[in-house]
């Protein structure tokens, strides 16, 4: 309650968004270097990952009403301190808050209000994101830990028994758009995979059973064929949809952040231990990533403006 009272304290104030600036009155070389940004999603972000299964069949699908930030606009933080997931029918099922307009720290609670994961985002090189698992004693709460490059949109989350999962951004046809198009239409979609081995049929598995009694080596050949490659195989578990269906209402494709629906694919989840919660909040955390990402570029903007002005 304190945090909904909050957010219609702050309303009117200067952490409102200012209206939408005309593409028009922004210099050339500005334009393209924020519309390089936005067509940037479309970038697969899979140069490490191999698909294993290029289907996967979700069996739950949860409602990310977050509507995230313009495509032009100052580079101010996103104002909603409250971020509501639903079912597809509206019935509440988590709830991300922020304390603070300037905090990129959340808290991830259930329905019953009950506190679950704590995010902690950190930003710059070096400075990956933590998830702290809540519920236990303070000595002992497990973290979650993050993994990624400054320069890439890909991140890796690794849980305290060693699961690793990974968000990334991949290219491929969209179903919907394509359907009410009439035409072949892709979308980026953020996708959510899981660390497998890849896969073996019977023959290269008998061949390289008998490699390995031959030379003794044959998986640590293999392994480090792999390393070689730099690939690694995954299964798909969740995705975020965002297309004209999918996305949060008063957002748009231009918005950085917004939300969509988070297709889970429970039972396999379940069965590797993935919690759900932990897949909702690290969604939550790569939507907070694109927002910085968009005011980074924004803020190169305006400081291209004002060298250009002086």
């Amino acid at each position: 309650m304190a945090v909904l009272e909050r957010n219609e304290q702050l309303e009117g104030t200067y952490f409102d968004e200012p209206p939408a600036y005309d593409l028009n009155n922004v210099s050339v070389t500005d334009r393209k270097e924020l519309l390089a940004e936005v067509r940037s999603t479309s970038s697969s972000g899979t140069d490490c990952i191999t698909l294993a299964t290029p289907h996967f069949t979700p069996s739950k699908t949860l409602l990310v009403n977050a509507r995230g930030i313009r495509l032009i606009s100052l580079p101010l933080p996103s104002r909603e301190l409250e971020i509501p997931i639903t079912t597809t029918d509206g019935q509440l099922v988590y709830t991300s808050r922020r304390a603070r307009i300037c905090s990129g720290n959340a808290v991830l609670h259930d329905a019953n209000d009950q506190e679950l994961l704590a995010s902690e985002y950190l930003f710059g090189p070096g400075r990956d994101p933590k998830i702290h698992i809540l519920g236990g004693p303070a000595d002992k709460q497990a973290t979650i830990v993050t993994k990624s490059k400054w320069t890439s949109r890909q991140q890796e989350f690794v849980l305290p028994d060693g699961l690793t999962f990974t968000w990334l951004y991949k290219r491929e046809r969209d179903a919907y758009d394509s359907a009410v198009k009439g035409k072949e239409k892709k979308r980026t979609h953020l996708i959510l995979v899981v660390r497998e081995a890849p896969p073996v049929s019977d023959e290269s598995a008998g061949k390289a059973g008998d490699k390995e009694e031959e030379e003794g080596g044959g998986k640590q050949q293999q392994q480090q064929k792999k390393e070689k490659s730099g690939k690694e195989f995954g299964r798909r578990v969740a995705e975020l949809v965002r297309n004209d269906e999918a996305r949060t209402p008063g957002s748009s494709s231009t918005r950085a952040g917004n939300g969509g629906e988070l297709k889970i694919d429970s039972e396999y989840c379940d069965g590797i231990g993935l919690r759900e919660d932990v897949i909702v909040a690290s969604c939550l955390m790569m939507l907070k990533k694109e927002i910085d990402r968009r005011r980074a570029v924004q803020f190169a903007m305006m400081a291209g403006a004002s060298s250009g002005g002086s």
